[in-house]
């Protein structure tokens, strides 16, 4: 989710870290009760970041934080139908 905000290249070991970072730019910020009108506007730039944070396979565990998760949104915005 902080990748939709910022370029983040500090390891964060747990969920305050990446929390304390997201209340800047969302001071609202409740993971349970996330609205997607809050990340909607920065999704390229996400996926921009976390494809630059991937690395290469096999080096994932050195890659903190980073997910698969921009493969699926990029799969979902392919597959969805054009307006």
């Amino acid at each position: 989710m902080l990748l939709h905000f910022e370029k983040c290249d500090a390891a964060l070991p747990g969920y305050r870290d990446v929390k304390r970072r997201l209340e800047k730019h969302l001071p609202d910020y409740d993971k349970s009760a996330l609205r997607f009108s809050d990340f909607v506007a920065g999704l390229a730039d996400a996926v921009g970041r976390a494809k630059t944070r991937s690395g290469t396979a096999g080096d994932e565990h050195r890659n903190n934080p980073s997910t698969g998760v921009w493969k699926l949104v990029e799969l979902m915005s392919d597959e969805s139908p054009q307006a």
